[in-house]
């Protein structure tokens, strides 16, 4: 704007200025300011949506201490569908459920478990407890195939040692071989697991007992390292 203008131009200026333009400004403002407010509101919703979830998970793990918990369970599960909560109840619930051997039903919420976990290393867990399940429901083949689902680093000693029992099951001793090898190398073997790993490779051995360097077992190989 020129400094020679008069005051009555100015204010001219002006005037035509937030005809053009003021509309869009107090727009901008309302959105802005909605979006703040919209923000803070998701923001305290998130907070009190974890805290009554926090609070249902409490009451759950109460009342597995005291007796049946499943009412709970499925509260929770409709009420916080998704969340980490809901996929730790998932996992007691499958653990029950294998206690009272009923395997259908665990393998059912630990694949359900899976489904909903975000976290890499909850998912892996959950996988490798389903590939137990199976294995106890004779699916030694979804096991393996569950079992090479599980990524993490951290689940590689038990993975290999169960793909060696599975393997040893389904009588693939050199399978089984390779798998216990690999456990006996992971860096995570403590003293006693060592022992028990060398214990199974003895088993599926080409000359051990059984095994498919035995006379009496050819065409007949069944392993015996399965659990």
């Amino acid at each position: 704007m020129s400094e020679y203008l008069s005051d009555e131009e100015r204010v001219e200026w002006l005037r035509n200025w937030w005809s053009r333009h003021g509309v869009a400004i107090i727009a901008g403002i309302v959105v802005a300011v909605a979006g703040v407010i919209g923000w803070r509101w998701y923001q305290d919703f998130r907070i009190e949506q974890a805290e009554t979830a926090s609070s249902d998970y409490s009451d759950y793990l109460a009342a597995r201490v005291l007796g049946d918990a499943s009412e709970l369970a499925a509260d929770l599960a409709e009420a916080h569908e998704g969340t980490t909560y809901h996929v730790f109840t998932l996992l007691h619930e499958a653990q029950e459920a294998v206690d009272g051997e009923d395997w259908e039903r665990s393998a059912a919420l630990l694949s359900a478990s899976m489904d909903y976990a975000s976290d890499g290393v909850v998912r892996d867990r959950a996988a490798l407890r389903l590939a137990k399940v199976q294995w106890q429901l004779g699916e030694a083949d979804a096991a393996l195939e569950t079992l090479s689902g599980v990524l993490g680093s951290g689940f590689a000693l038990e993975v290999a040692e169960l793909t060696g029992d599975i393997l040893a099951g389904k009588g693939d001793s050199a399978g089984a071989r390779e798998a216990y090898e690999s456990a006996l190398q992971h860096e995570s073997v403590t003293d006693i697991g060592r022992m028990l790993l060398e214990l199974k490779l003895a088993t599926v051995a080409p000359d051990a007992p059984g095994g498919p360097g035995n006379p009496g077992n050819r065409g007949n190989e069944t392993g015996s390292g399965g659990e």
